[in-house]
């Protein structure tokens, strides 16, 4: 397709000369009313052909455009099929596919929280939270090493994304803060690297990294390592 857009656009430019020499022979001397009858039709058989080819090229431009697209959003999906089939989990399309309309924001979002104990039958619960509320959308606690949180992940950003589609997220890596000045580096630099594996399972399943803020945190209260995603 690309190949044919190049040609109709040479032809295109071959068939814009021929006009304009067409025009330019009728300011010849020594024509006679024959000639100017035969330019006549020569000229409005180039016009034809213009017409004729751009309209081949615009078609070309078309199908490009609209194969480029499908290609895009199919080379999405599988991205999205991959982390599936690594996590063993079934997700929908990829997030970087949904349509983006003019919806009224939401009051809420789902609250989603993974841990070790239910990390493999996660869903949305009840709950709801407001958009700029202290609440997370989704709490991932890394209290051993094979936290499985994607689908739930999936889950409530997918959700969030149909409420409001435009929402932009904050990923908050959460540490302990037990223990000497050494402990508590170690389990900062910990969590931050959860953060980091999170964002990465965002973007794998379609979300845009310049959607997500990464900050750090500690907390008292925290007994592992946490990653929190709230809805800005």
């Amino acid at each position: 397709m690309n190949q044919l857009a190049v040609r109709a656009s040479n032809a295109s430019s071959e068939a814009g000369f021929l006009q304009e020499s067409i025009r330019a022979a009728y300011n010849l001397s020594g024509a006679v009313e024959e000639d100017h009858v035969h330019l006549a039709q020569l000229e409005d058989y180039t016009y034809n052909t213009t017409v004729l080819i751009e309209r081949i090229l615009n078609s070309a431009n078309d199908n490009i455009t609209r194969t480029s697209a499908y290609l895009t959003t199919e080379r999405n999906n599988l991205r999205t099929l991959s982390v599936a089939v690594t996590n063993g989990d079934l997700y929908s399309k990829s997030l970087a596919n949904r349509p983006f309309s003019n919806v009224a924001a939401f009051g809420g979002a789902p609250l989603v929280a993974v841990d070790s104990e239910d990390s493999m039958n996660a869903s949305p619960l009840v709950q709801s939270a407001p958009l700029s509320g202290p609440r997370a959308l989704v709490k991932i606690k890394f209290d051993r090493p094979d936290v499985n949180y994607e689908q739930a992940l999936y889950i409530a950003v997918s959700e969030a994304l149909q409420r409001y589609p435009d929402a932009r997220f904050a990923l908050v890596a959460v540490h302990p803060t037990e223990g000497n000045a050494a402990k508590v580096a170690i389990e900062s630099t910990r969590a931050r690297r959860n953060a980091e594996r999170v964002l990465r399972s965002l973007t794998q399943i379609g979300l845009p990294a310049d959607r997500v803020d990464l900050s750090y945190s500690k907390n008292p209260e925290a007994r592992f390592n946490e990653v929190h995603l709230y809805v800005r």
